[in-house]
């Protein structure tokens, strides 16, 4: 299982962001995610996507490509959610997208939020509109990230939650062997532990750059 730590990585949002979302989501009368597995110890929550009732006709009508979902690259801390979602969407597609196909395949941003995306994007060289429609451009997110500053601010989280995990992980040691209960570890950098159902993450995985 993946815990809010990973998850929080992937999407660049706080850890607390990431668990309100998962309660909200799954608590929804016809929710998209399903929990299969309580957190234990330091197991993580185990959650399957579903498709909700009030979608499995359009889902049944519509073609599925293979594939998986990648984290957003680090240079989208700097960058913003949209230009990165937008980037994703450029990086899936098999030729050049208009403008509307591409708000098409992000239909949670606006077509002004979009548009905005594509101008970041260009500006940085990581989208280039041709005759035929936009493709990624030339540059590197590796290199746009480092320019920015973003890859530094996503390790240095990354080893926060390295920091946060090992106390976690110290301190269920403890409590397994003390004659009495312990508080959770009080350090000031260190998140108190979640409810049962938002745990944390037990292992690093890696993002997926471009």
């Amino acid at each position: 299982a993946v815990g809010v730590r990973a998850l929080a990585l992937a999407t660049h949002l706080d850890p607390a962001t990431v668990s309100r979302h998962l309660h909200l989501l799954r608590n929804q009368e016809d929710p998209l995610i399903v929990r299969v597995g309580l957190a234990k110890g330091i197991e993580a929550d185990a959650y399957a996507l579903v498709v909700p009732d009030a979608l499995s006709q359009l889902v049944e009508r519509t073609p599925w490509e293979r594939g998986r979902v990648r984290a957003l690259h680090p240079v989208f801390r700097a960058l913003g959610h949209t230009a990165g979602f937008v980037f994703e969407a450029l990086s899936t597609a098999r030729g050049p997208l208009q403008l509307l196909e591409i708000a098409a395949r992000t239909p949670w941003w606006s077509l002004s939020a979009v548009r905005d995306a594509m101008r970041t994007l260009a500006g940085w060289n990581l989208a280039v509109l041709t005759s035929d429609g936009w493709i990624l451009g030339p540059e590197s997110p590796d290199t746009v990230a480092a320019i920015t500053g973003a890859d530094q601010e996503h390790q240095e989280a990354v080893q926060t939650y390295r920091t946060q995990r090992r106390a976690w992980w110290a301190w269920l040691r403890r409590r397994h062997t003390a004659r009495e209960p312990l508080e959770p570890p009080p350090d000031a950098d260190y998140a108190p532990p979640p409810p049962p159902d938002l745990a944390i993450a037990t292992a690093d995985p890696p993002w997926r750059g471009s």
